[in-house]
């Protein structure tokens, strides 16, 4: 950008004076400043996490006597979780057969409540095999499992008595009986452990009254 300046010379001299005019251009540089703003906006983004929460079944393996002779109820409580529950499905076994493959699809609870079933049976039979299973539209599931009446346990462990060591002489005993009998208590398991068998063909104590 050019600025134009007119320097006026006013020479004198005697007698008179003349003014002479002349026009200079001076360039002169002006900087333009440019000022940037820059404005940052914080967005804040708010996730919410939903747990999910699964369906529940609870079978109360102990009947109930039921209005109709010869019958027994068998009650069970089906929770609902987050989605809506889609059937519920009770197979059965009774005596070791599978009688009854049953599905419910009606009376359901809705999502976050709870319903109280019952599943009536013949009291003719002597085992109960009952498996729940509850399915929602998630395909999300539970089940409960019941075995009445519990059988009882089977002990497949023979009592093994204590080691009891070279604690015994056939002066302890009062006839061969009685030293065969704690010989044959031991033996099994521990071996002539009492050093009562001298020739190892399992007879101890021979000496003693009624032996061999």
């Amino acid at each position: 950008m050019k600025k134009l300046f007119i320097i006026i010379f006013i020479l004198s001299a005697c007698g008179g004076g003349e003014i002479s005019e002349e026009t200079v251009e001076v360039p002169t540089t002006v900087k333009a400043t440019t000022t940037s703003t820059t404005t940052s906006t914080l967005i804040t983004t708010t996730t919410s996490i939903l747990t999910e929460v699964m369906p529940t079944v609870k079978i109360t393996c102990e009947p109930v006597a039921s209005d109709e002779e010869g019958l027994m109820t068998f009650k069970f409580e089906v929770t609902t979780g987050t989605n809506e529950l889609v059937v519920i499905n009770i197979v059965s076994w009774f005596d070791s057969s599978r009688t009854d493959d049953l599905f419910i699809s009606d009376g359901l609870p809705s999502p976050g409540s709870s319903n109280v079933f019952g599943y009536t049976v013949d009291t003719s039979f002597s085992q109960y095999e009952i498996e729940i299973v509850v399915m929602d539209s998630k395909d999300n599931f539970a089940d409960d499992y019941c075995l009445w009446p519990v059988p009882e346990p089977i002990d497949l462990l023979p009592d093994i008595p204590d080691n009891p060591g070279d604690s015994k002489n056939c002066g302890d005993f009062v006839d061969y009986a009685e030293a065969k009998a704690w010989f044959d208590t031991y033996y099994e398991y521990y071996g002539d452990v009492a050093k009562l068998d001298s020739d190892d063909d399992l007879e101890p104590c021979e000496s003693l009254p009624g032996g061999p």
